[in-house]
């Protein structure tokens, strides 16, 4: 078994590459997103009526529950703003940054308007983009490029990573 947060914008991949990832390894699948909707509803309705702010209080309760949770956990795109919840899970597990392109999220994301911060379209994806690329690289213990390659392909990488540590 296996511990890693993976992170990184909507669209890189972090869902399919933790579930990926848990097969391969027989490791346990925790993604924040999920549980959220599972406890609250669609993470869209929740943003719309309540802000962003109440919806980052949930999701960092969220992140400090995993913290004891051995296994992948696969976060929010935004969950590197909260640099204290951050902190705690990566005292916890190595945190893999899955980096893609504007060009691959972009193509990715097209016509997804589930995720309350990209609805605005592509400046704002550019915006965002340009906003997290640092945090999520400080954030990280390693970068993995998430351009190519099938979420299965990434999650061989990630386990190579792993067993170097080791």
């Amino acid at each position: 078994m296996i511990s890693v947060a993976l992170i990184g914008m909507p669209g890189s991949g972090k869902s399919a590459v933790a579930r990926a990832l848990g097969a391969r390894s027989g490791s346990p699948v925790f993604d924040t997103d999920e549980r959220f909707e599972a406890e609250f509803g669609s993470v869209s309705e929740y943003f719309d009526r309540f802000g962003e702010a109440a919806f980052r209080a949930r999701e960092d309760r969220i992140m400090r529950e995993l913290c004891a949770c051995p296994g992948i956990v696969s976060l929010g795109g935004g969950a590197v703003l909260n640099t204290e919840a951050m902190a705690a899970l990566r005292a916890t597990r190595p945190v893999v940054f899955l980096s893609a392109s504007l060009s691959t999220l972009s193509s990715r994301l097209k016509g997804d308007d589930t995720r309350p911060l990209l609805r605005e379209g592509e400046a704002a994806l550019r915006r965002k983009y340009e906003e997290r690329k640092d945090l999520y690289e400080a954030a990280s213990d390693f970068t993995i490029c998430a351009d190519e390659g099938s979420p299965t392909e990434i999650a061989e990488r990630i386990l190579d990573l792993a067993l170097e540590r080791n």
